[in-house]
């Protein structure tokens, strides 16, 4: 009997950044063609870190300063991703002084902290003397993207950590109970806590239930379902309950340190620059 033939399926390639890619050139490739392409790489490489880096501290200020002073934020489970693509660029005169929306406390909270981040990529006084390179904006698309997972996972991976984490602070600040943090998160949890346990834990459960939209029969598990916004307002509330305890608070938001591994160089935008040939060999770009 003959064997079936295995599934095909159309896969888009894209370059990570990272050590391997010089090993990933051609061995024939001309010196001053892999020069060429390598110092394009580093060019773009620098300024989506630059860019990333900037970005995150720009969205930081801003998510504080709304939730200090009682402005909504955005739902980001729907906010466009040219919302995240306008953060990479916020302010910068290279991209006409763009924000990432309307609301004009957007602009606001960027004013006040301009001077630390720039409003040029050639401002002296920063020390950032990068122009933006010939069809960048596909790799920072792809770098968008990579902020707005970040910002996403922040509010969702570890989220039992932290709030157990919490639970240990509370439990330990109560004189009136001996119990480990895992005795309250399950209490917690479940919303059965003991009848001899202090009124102060008591509303703490309530408070957690009451923030996260818990129904007072509804077991809370690790893949309940929680809104983005929810979410957002639920960290802001553990962040005041953790300074009220005076223990280490948690982020609110990434600060980015990027690596090459998380710059991508697609096959269009490699094409597009003129290194890239249909061959899947690397050609410089001729000069005009």
């Amino acid at each position: 009997m003959d064997r079936a033939l295995p599934a095909t399926k159309t896969v888009t390639f894209s370059v990570v950044v990272k050590k391997c890619l010089i090993s990933a050139l051609k061995n024939d490739l001309p010196s001053v063609v892999r020069d060429h392409f390598l110092n394009a790489v580093n060019d773009i490489t620098e300024l989506v870190s630059l860019l990333s880096r900037r970005a995150s501290l720009c969205f930081l200020f801003h998510v504080t300063y709304a939730k200090e002073n009682g402005i909504p934020l955005p739902d980001f489970d729907k906010v466009p991703n040219a919302y995240w693509k306008q953060w990479m660029r916020i302010g910068l005169i290279e991209f006409d002084d763009q924000t990432p929306s309307n609301d004009s406390h957007v602009r606001l909270t960027f004013d006040k902290i301009k001077h630390l981040v720039g409003s040029s990529l050639r401002d002296d006084q920063i020390g950032f003397y990068k122009s933006v390179p010939e069809y960048f904006d596909r790799a920072l698309g792809h770098s968008a993207i990579q902020f707005k997972t970040s910002v996403k996972n922040l509010f969702t991976v570890n989220f039992f950590a932290k709030l157990e984490r919490l639970c240990k602070y509370v439990a330990n600040k109560d004189p009136d109970i001996t119990v480990s943090k895992y005795t309250l998160f399950n209490a917690l949890r479940k919303n059965n806590a003991p009848s001899n346990w202090s009124s102060d834990v008591k509303e703490f459960i309530q408070s957690v239930r009451s923030h996260l939209h818990l129904k007072p029969d509804e077991e809370l598990f690790d893949d309940t379902e929680i809104d983005m916004v929810t979410r957002v307002n639920f960290h802001w509330w553990m962040q005041q309950k953790f300074e009220t305890l005076e223990e280490r608070r948690i982020r609110m938001t990434p600060v980015t340190k990027v690596m090459r591994s998380h710059v991508r160089l697609d096959a269009t935008l490699l094409y597009a620059s003129g290194f890239y040939k249909s061959s899947g060999e690397f050609e410089i770009m001729e000069e005009s």
